[in-house]
């Protein structure tokens, strides 16, 4: 098993049945008689119970329980009362348009007869059907049912209340039909019901909380005081709850109920369908079966961790008892299956100790060969290590701190670790690099790292030394120092290259500003008529070019700045509806939009905000610009403005033209990128304005975001954080 292999013992063939196999094979009939015998109905009853408290739910909506409660005797005097009272009560319900009327109370006895015939005439009378008790009881040698009078039950239905408690005195089982009593009527649950489909005997539902029916006092009934639509249509269930009359029972859960909550909950679980029914024993010893033959399965094959395999069938057949209860309303016979798992557990838990008894023989043999494997581990490691005392005086080096200190091991030993490795100290316990010159005057940088402890069990008498590690860090600290001067070398190429773009960005503008100019002259044909049109048309190609390639520069210095650290960020507050219709009339004026719509909108709350107005000018313009190059002729595009939480400013610019597709989408904000690259793309540019747009934003503490779907169109939203302002500031 794969507890022999931790203890290092030799394992049993998997293919043979241990002795705890054995023992478990006769566990299994044995467990078979007791449940047959109801050894565990006890434990099965307390499990059935614990599931009652798992779970509520509430009563049948259709019952309301009229208490002859403290209140009403109070008022009406000492029980036994009048049946007048009845009488009247049941007027009331009846004018109140009640289902049915069904009274847990004994008319089986004698009384006024002026109040019988009263009460007698009421039954007859009733639009309401109504419902008696009947009750039965052991006369010595046979039971004796206790009737309604002849005069009530005449016009009435009886209902039998009767109970049998368990062996501890509560009730649990329920019949719908007491067959155990001759001549004994249905149950009150079932003359309530009218029907019930399920089994004849079954058990109470105690999940469901009696505190759900609606409740109504027996006074307040009989004198009028209550809201006739609360029994309009209902069930009517009249008994005593007060505690002076003594009619309470011990149950699960709730401990003591009165016997009219009882019936109550009888009945909720009829019309319910929540009539608990034991699964037969059948069930439970095909259980047993089934646990059997998968604890010899385990044995056979070996288990890693048995109590843990053990807790988590338990687990489960605890889960599978609960859940036929809950949701099925069906109780299983579990309580056999968990003494199993509990017997199969105990034979690991003993053949564990037997285990550990014998890997305590062995301990002896297994301490010697460790500490031969560490004296193996402390001479053959490449780490240079010293052993000293308290005192720091060295008791043993291990062959690694020879050839390092280029020393004999004789010559270490005893020797201070403060004259070995000088300005370390041992109190520090720490970490440290140090150079040492060795007996050749080669300079050694070592790391060295000290540590304290202590042999035995740990207590004050036991001797402590320290642990210096060392290791040969020479080679390591020449490959950083390569390494620093190449960053350095790689710095200053970055700054060159840096320098030179800003350098020849500013020396193109002039010569560009020129073309521009002169070639805007021309195509204007400001000081006269150039003669042949083509020249036009070649001067204002010059102007087109000229100004993209002035585009291309300046976005070149401002990426070029911002590299470098020096774009000054200069927040202002202005307003948000100039800065867009600022940015939709430079858009138009500088591309030919034709027919496409252009236009911008500025939500309430987002009127202004404080940023840089020219690098968020930028942006923007990035944006709309790419939003007209990628869009049809009749195209529509909205720049919009919009609050957002937290003094949040969105600004959105929508298209819907040729989207990105999610390829590309990814990198769409990255250096030279672009929707259709190579030679062949239909539109122009150089792929700088969203990666400009991007970094612009960055330094403005906002984020540039796109969602597009392609051939759907486009949208690029920017998002700076705590810039919207009121507009009586920007004022």
């Amino acid at each position: 098993m794969a507890d022999d292999d931790r203890q290092g013992l030799k394992p049993r063939s998997r293919a043979a049945l241990s002795w705890r196999g054995l023992v478990f094979v006769c566990f299994g009939p044995a467990l078979a008689l007791l449940t047959l015998a109801g050894a565990f109905s006890q434990v099965d009853r307390l499990l059935v119970d614990l599931n009652y408290s798992l779970w509520s739910r509430p009563a049948a909506g259709d019952l309301v329980l009229v208490e002859i409660d403290a209140k009403s005797i109070d008022l009406l005097g000492v029980w036994p009362w009048s049946r007048a009272n009845h009488q009247a009560l049941i007027m009331r319900l009846s004018q109140a348009g009640a289902a049915k009327i069904a009274f847990d109370i004994d008319f089986s006895a004698r009384s006024d007869p002026g109040a019988n015939e009263k009460l007698a005439q009421a039954i007859a009378q009733s639009r309401s059907p109504v419902v008696l008790a009947s009750f039965a009881q052991w006369g010595g040698d046979r039971f004796l049912v206790n009737l309604p009078l002849l005069a009530f039950r005449e016009h009435a239905e009886l209902g039998s209340v009767n109970m049998i408690a368990d062996e501890d005195s509560k009730l649990r089982h329920y019949r719908l039909i007491e067959d155990r009593v001759p001549d004994s009527p249905k149950s009150m649950a079932m003359a309530l019901a009218g029907s019930a489909a399920g089994p004849n005997a079954f058990m109470i539902d105690y999940s469901i909380d009696p505190r759900s029916i609606p409740r109504l006092s027996y006074i307040d009934v009989m004198l009028g005081r209550f809201d006739p639509a609360l029994v309009r249509g209902k069930k009517v269930l009249v008994g005593a709850t007060a505690l002076e009359l003594g009619d309470r029972f011990a149950v699960p859960k709730y401990t003591m109920l009165a016997g009219v909550e009882v019936q109550a909950l009888a009945y909720s679980s009829v019309v319910g369908g929540r009539m608990i029914v034991a699964a037969g024993l059948v069930w439970t010893l095909l259980g047993l079966g089934v646990l059997m033959i998968a604890g010899i399965l385990l044995d056979v094959r070996g288990v890693r961790r048995p109590r843990l395999v053990a807790g988590l069938a338990a687990l489960a057949v605890l889960g599978l008892g609960t859940g036929l209860q809950i949701a099925f309303a069906v109780s299983l016979s579990i309580a056999p299956l968990l003494a199993a798992i509990a017997g199969w557990s105990l034979l690991s838990l003993i053949q564990a100790a037997r285990q550990h008894a014998l890997a305590a023989i062995l301990h002896r043999a297994v301490a010697a060969r460790q500490k031969a494997l560490m004296e193996g581990v402390f001479n053959d490691s490449s780490d240079g290590i010293l052993i000293a005392d308290d005192d720091g005086r060295v008791l043993a080096a291990n062959a690694a701190a020879s050839r390092m200190l280029e020393t004999v091991k004789s010559v270490l030993v005893g020797r201070k670790v403060e004259a070995i490795f000088q300005g370390l100290g041992l109190a520090r316990q720490a970490a440290a690099e140090i150079t040492v010159e060795t007996e050749s005057g080669r300079a050694l940088g070592l790391a060295v790292s000290v540590s304290h402890s202590q042999s035995g069990a740990g207590s004050g008498d036991d001797p402590s030394f320290w642990i210096v590690t060392f290791r040969d860090e020479s080679a390591k600290r020449a490959m950083e120092a390569a390494r620093d001067a190449t960053l350095r070398e790689l710095q200053a190429a970055t700054a060159a290259k840096n320098e030179f773009l800003a350098r020849i960005s500013h020396e193109l503008r002039t010569p560009l500003s020129a073309i521009i100019g002169f070639s805007t002259m021309i195509g204007d044909q400001s000081l006269g008529a150039v003669g042949n049109p083509k020249y036009v048309e070649y001067a204002r190609d010059i102007h087109s070019g000229g100004k993209r390639l002035l585009e291309l520069v300046n976005d070149i210095i401002d990426i070029t700045r911002i590299e470098a650290e020096q774009y000054e960020v200069r927040p202002d507050v202005f307003e948000v509806r100039s800065l867009l219709g600022a940015c939709c009339f430079a858009a138009r004026d500088g591309q030919a939009c034709g027919e496409k719509q252009l236009r911008f909108e500025v939500l309430p709350g987002a009127e202004a905000i404080q940023s840089d107005r020219q690098a968020l000018a930028k942006v923007i313009a990035k944006l709309l610009s790419n939003a007209i190059k990628f869009t049809g002729p009749k195209g529509d595009i909205v720049l919009r403005a919009m609050p957002a939480a937290e003094r949040c400013i969105v600004i959105e610019v929508a298209d819907d033209g040729i989207g990105i597709a999610p390829a590309a989408l990814k990198n769409a904000t990255a250096a030279f990128s672009q929707v259709r690259g190579g030679l062949d793309r239909r539109h122009e540019g150089s792929g700088l304005g969203l990666y400009l747009a991007n970094r612009l934003m960055l330094l403005l503490g906002g984020k540039l975001e796109i969602e597009s779907t392609p051939g759907q169109g486009t949208t690029v939203r920017l998002s700076i954080a705590g810039a919207l302002i009121e507009t009586s500031q920007a004022a």
